[in-house]
């Protein structure tokens, strides 16, 4: 759904493969795997986009800790010890990218409303490409999509800078070819992506408001509301429509803190 921890480093990543710790966080609007928001990552380390290999080097760090405790019983201390352990290190580290790849693809087949089969992990991806280069919002597109008829996903409802219409319009034909070569059922598909793609999520200019509003004049109402509508995010609740909106220019907060 587009989070940004901001700062994912070792002492926020927990043995349970958590994250915790939440001050510079964001989530992206429009789709950009290299969204940074924190104020301290000036390099993108943290972006979203390289948030799994992140997990991956925090595993490898807990793991070297671990390497002591990884020593046969009779080499410890030794050198043929060591290497016995750094080769058992590597067996548990191994499979992570495999297997986030294989989460992240179910995950994408679920938000496109596919049984995860050859060629659907790809047609996802062509669709976030497509959203990367017209600068299209994640959460609204998916949801738009969710609604989607046979006509498809009308482009001006997708809050996009610079969309290609006629490279939508056909990912849209090959996405309604591939629902009806697995035989998908409408409403099922409905189903499936309505609990994928939530209508509301915690936008960060939403945030920065309620934020401002307990801090400045100790309002809690919008920080309230806030809370009753996204204990439901995957309602459509049309009478807080404008917390499902993207924001506008003037909205956008670009650079979050650890006070946050």
């Amino acid at each position: 759904v587009g989070f940004v921890h901001g700062v994912m480093n070792t002492d926020n990543t927990s043995i349970v493969g958590e994250t915790l710790d939440f001050g510079p966080f964001g989530w992206l609007d429009p789709w950009k795997p290299e969204e940074v928001y924190s104020s301290i990552d000036h390099g993108g380390r943290y972006a979203f986009g390289r948030q799994p290999g992140i997990a991956h080097w925090n595993l490898a760090r807990l793991v070297e800790t671990l390497l002591p405790l990884l020593e046969p019983g009779g080499n410890k201390g030794s050198d043929k010890g060591n290497e016995a352990a750094l080769e058992r290190a590597r067996a548990l580290l191994e499979p992570f990218p495999a297997e986030f790849r294989a989460a992240w693809h179910e995950r994408l087949a679920r938000k496109i409303g596919l049984p995860l089969e050859s060629g659907v992990p790809e047609l996802a991806q062509d669709l976030l490409d497509l959203m990367a280069a017209g600068g299209a919002d994640m959460t609204t597109t998916f949801r738009h999509l969710t609604h989607a008829g046979p006509e498809g996903v009308e482009p001006d409802a997708l809050h996009a800078r610079a969309l290609d219409r006629e490279a939508l319009a056909h990912w849209c034909g090959r996405w309604r070819q591939a629902l009806d070569a697995h035989g998908v059922d409408e409403a099922a598909r409905h189903q499936v992506m309505r609990h994928a793609n939530p209508a509301f999520v915690l936008r960060n200019h939403l945030a920065q408001e309620a934020v401002d509003a307990a801090v400045r004049e100790l309002d809690f109402g919008p920080m309230e509301r806030l809370l009753e509508v996204l204990s439901r995010p995957w309602d459509d609740q049309p009478e807080a429509a404008e917390l499902a909106r993207p924001p506008r220019e003037d909205e956008r907060v670009v650079t979050t803190f650890c006070g946050t």
